[in-house]
C-alpha cells in the first residue's frame, strides 16, 4: 500500500516532539483516507472483478476514478488536484467507502425488496435479503475495518426498523457502538468510526425532526429535501471532528453536500445495478453514473476555488466536547418544546370532547 508521508506523526504535540527527538522526520498512516494506491494483488477477486467491470464500461478517466473509488473502494487513479478539492470541501469522504455508502445501499435494497412485505414473513425476509446485500457490498469495497464497523452499524439499525418505536434508531445505534467499541476497543479512537457515528447521530436527531416538522406529505418534494435535511444534518454533526482531524472548517461544504448527495446515491446504485446485471444493462447504467460522476466532480472542483470554501481551523478536544454538548442542549430544547406543544394540543382536544360530550347531555 502506499500512501503520503506526514509531517506530523502523531496529533499530540507531547508524542510528536518525543518522536522528533527520537530521528523520525515523518510517518505513514494507511486508512481509507490517504491511501493513495495499492498493487493489484492486494486486492481480493471480487473487489478485483467489480473493479475491472467499471474500468472497462466507464470511459472518462476522472470520472472513472469516481465511481471505481466509491462503489470498489480502488481510489488508485484519482487525480490529486480532485483529490484535494474534495479535501477542501469536506466531501472527502464521499471518495472512500464510509457510512454513506452504506445507507445508500441500505436505502437501494430496502426500495427493490419492499414487494417482499406483501408475503407473510414478508418483513423477516427483507430484512434478511437487506442485510445480505450490505456485507456482499462490504466483500466488495474491499472489508476494511471501518467499513466492517459500518456495516454492523447498518445491520443493527436495519433490524430496529421493524420495531415501531421512534426511539428505536437511537437505541441501535447505542447498541452498534458499544458492540463495536467491545469487539475493538481501538475504534474510540477511529476517525472513521467517530465521523459515521456522529452522522447518524446527527441524522437522527436533527434530520428526521427537521423532516417531520416541515414536510407532512408523500409527495416527490418530501423526497427532495428529506435528501437535503439528511446531508446538512450529518454535515453540522461531523464538522467539529473534521476540524480536530483535518485543521480546516469546510463551510462550503454544508451547501454543497445536500446537492453531493443526489449524485453520490445515483452514482453508487446504478455502479452497484451495473454489477449485477447483463453487459446489455450494465452499458448504460455505467453511461449514466459515469455522466453523474462528471457532474459531481465539477461541482466539487467549481466550489473548491473559492478562497472562503474552507476555513483553517483546528478544534481542540475541549472544544470539539463543547460543541456537542451545545448540540445535545439544542436537541433537548427542541424536544422538550415538541413535547410541551403535543401535551397542549392533547389537552386542548381532550377540553374540546368534554365541552362537547356536556353539550349533547343539556
Amino acid at each position: 500500500a502506499y500512501a503520503p508521508i506526514q509531517q506530523l506523526m502523531s496529533r499530540y504535540e507531547g508524542y510528536d516532539r518525543l518522536l522528533r527527538n527520537r530521528g523520525y522526520v515523518g510517518g505513514i498512516a494507511v486508512d481509507d483516507y490517504n491511501l493513495e494506491r495499492r498493487e493489484p494483488n492486494h486486492y481480493h477477486s471480487l473487489q478485483l472483478w467489480g473493479y475491472r467491470t467499471i474500468h472497462r464500461g466507464v470511459s472518462h478517466s476522472t470520472s472513472r476514478a469516481t465511481v471505481e473509488a466509491m462503489v470498489t473502494g480502488v481510489r488508485s487513479n484519482i487525480p490529486p488536484n480532485l483529490r484535494d478539492a474534495y479535501s477542501t470541501t469536506g466531501l472527502a469522504h464521499l471518495m472512500a467507502v464510509s457510512g454513506l455508502h452504506m445507507g445508500i445501499v441500505v436505502a437501494i435494497v430496502n426500495l427493490l425488496a419492499a414487494p417482499l412485505v406483501l408475503m407473510h414473513p414478508g418483513h423477516r425476509w427483507r430484512n434478511l435479503v437487506v442485510i445480505a446485500a450490505l456485507w456482499l457490498f462490504v466483500v466488495l469495497s474491499g472489508a476494511s475495518p471501518s467499513v466492517v464497523r459500518s456495516a454492523v452499524m447498518f445491520s443493527m439499525l436495519q433490524l430496529s426498523w421493524r420495531n415501531s418505536s421512534s426511539y428505536s434508531g437511537l437505541n441501535a445505534l447505542a447498541a452498534a457502538a458499544f458492540v463495536i467499541l467491545t469487539l475493538w476497543p481501538g475504534a474510540l479512537y477511529d476517525m472513521s468510526f467517530l465521523l459515521s457515528v456522529s452522522a447518524v447521530a446527527g441524522i437522527l436527531l436533527w434530520g428526521r425532526w427537521l423532516i417531520r416538522a416541515s414536510l407532512r406529505d408523500n409527495s416527490v418534494q418530501r423526497w427532495v429535501f428529506s435528501s437535503v435535511f439528511i446531508g446538512l444534518s450529518a454535515s453540522a454533526w461531523t464538522l467539529p471532528l473534521v476540524s480536530y482531524y483535518f485543521g480546516n472548517m469546510p463551510i462550503i461544504g454544508l451547501g454543497v453536500t445536500p446537492i453531493a448527495i443526489f449524485t453520490a446515491s445515483a452514482i453508487v446504485a446504478l455502479g452497484i445495478l451495473a454489477l449485477i446485471t447483463p453487459g446489455w444493462v450494465a452499458t448504460p447504467l455505467l453511461g449514466v453514473a459515469d455522466w453523474c460522476a462528471e457532474l459531481q466532480n465539477r461541482l466539487v472542483i467549481s466550489a473548491a476555488k473559492y478562497d472562503w470554501a474552507s476555513v483553517e481551523y483546528r478544534m481542540d478536544g475541549e472544544e470539539v466536547v463543547l460543541c456537542y454538548s451545545a448540540y445535545l442542549l439544542i436537541t433537548l430544547g427542541v424536544w422538550l418544546c415538541a413535547r410541551w406543544q403535543r401535551r397542549r394540543a392533547e389537552f386542548a382536544e381532550s377540553e374540546g370532547s368534554e365541552s362537547k360530550i356536556i353539550e349533547e347531555d343539556d
